[in-house]
């Protein structure tokens, strides 16, 4: 399959999700046709990079407005496609990336279970059909890979182990970054350098695709920095705004940098706290996508290189009476963000600011 068809399957929910409103149409008042984007050279093969930051919502980066310091993803934005109207098609990992692999949406591809729900006395069946990414559906890898393509992919969520099916198509799949349910959070440094070291590895001459998933903004969140607790623990204590279990789920996890238990630490379980530890997550990936953008462009074949990154899913912090994610279909689970550099190809937001 030619890549210029690969590249369509890739964007193609995305630009539907984007756009909402058939140019054809006369313009809505107060809706905003997207950004017209161009191909400037005829289409070759290329390089491709899909990046998933799990659990990122799309107003948690500075250039949808958002109060992380993210200067990587925001630069690369900037310099690139902005896409500010992107939604996931489902609030959790599983059928999210299932939707992302397969195009089609969870009521086709049916993985929408939870087997972990069979462990809670649910009266599951022992095994059902819906646990898992099913070998007759067509993945993205197994596209890139009749394409011609070399494919890997490293991967840092329990829910994507090569069990539940998403390895078909990857030559090489890497799922060892954390063991199993509650094990994280994972190395994302160590997930990035083996995503290169695999990527120094590949002929010049051979196209290549390549899937990176982070779990770095994913609950427990980042960590407070200890010399700063102090200062910031009055601040964040005294914010009285209720929070659920849901919170309590994650904030016996939580820590200092020096691995201290918040709790043990005087930190109160409160929603400036789930924000501020939320939003040193976000930082933490925006400073590993700056590595991996650096190592992708000293690798070969940079030049014809198309970087995807996006999420999986947003979190939601009590905004509807709940928190984290799994829940809901408001725009704080829903809503993601997503940019992409195309070789080739120019163009800006494809939504202007402000028109949503």
């Amino acid at each position: 399959m030619p890549l210029h068809t690969v590249s369509r399957v890739i964007l193609l929910g995305c630009v539907v999700a984007a756009c909402g409103q058939d140019p054809a149409e006369p313009e809505l008042v107060g809706e905003h046709r997207c950004a017209q984007i161009h191909r400037s050279e005829a289409p070759t093969q290329r390089n491709v990079v899909m990046i998933v930051n799990d659990t990122m919502r799309r107003d948690a980066a500075g250039i949808y407005g958002g109060t992380a310091a993210t200067p990587h993803f925001d630069r690369f934005a900037d310099r690139n496609l902005l896409f500010e109207n992107a939604f996931a098609q489902a609030p959790w990992t599983k059928p999210s990336i299932a939707t992302l692999f397969t195009s089609l949406y969870p009521s086709q591809h049916l993985v929408i279970s939870d087997p972990m729900l069979r462990k809670r006395g649910t009266g599951i069946g022992e095994s059902f059909e819906a646990d898992v990414l099913v070998a007759p559906l067509v993945t993205l890898a197994e596209v890139f890979s009749a394409a011609g393509y070399r494919t890997a992919a490293f991967v840092a969520n329990p829910w994507l182990k090569a069990r539940f099916g998403f390895a078909q198509g990857f030559e090489h799949y890497e799922d060892s970054f954390v063991d199993e349910f509650g094990a994280w959070p994972p190395s994302g440094e160590a997930l990035v350098e083996a995503a290169l070291d695999w990527l120094r590895e590949r002929d010049p001459d051979e196209p290549w695709f390549l899937y990176v998933h982070l779990l770095d903004s994913h609950g427990p969140y980042g960590s407070i920095d200890a010399s700063e607790a102090a200062g910031l623990r009055p601040r964040l204590n005294a914010d009285s705004r209720p929070v659920g279990r849901d919170g309590e789920r994650i904030y016996r996890d939580m820590r200092l940098s020096d691995g201290t238990p918040l709790q043990a630490a005087g930190f109160r379980l409160t929603r400036a706290l789930l924000r501020k530890v939320y939003r040193i997550g976000i930082e933490r990936f925006d400073r590993l996508f700056g590595e991996l953008l650096a190592g992708l462009r000293k690798a070969p074949g940079w030049q014809q290189t198309a970087v995807i990154v996006t999420s999986d899913h947003g979190e939601a912090f009590f905004e509807h009476g709940w928190g984290l994610h799994g829940h809901g279909l408001h725009d704080d689970e829903a809503a993601i963000p997503l940019a992409a550099r195309l070789p080739g190809v120019t163009g800006a937001r494809l939504v202007p600011r402000g028109s949503h």
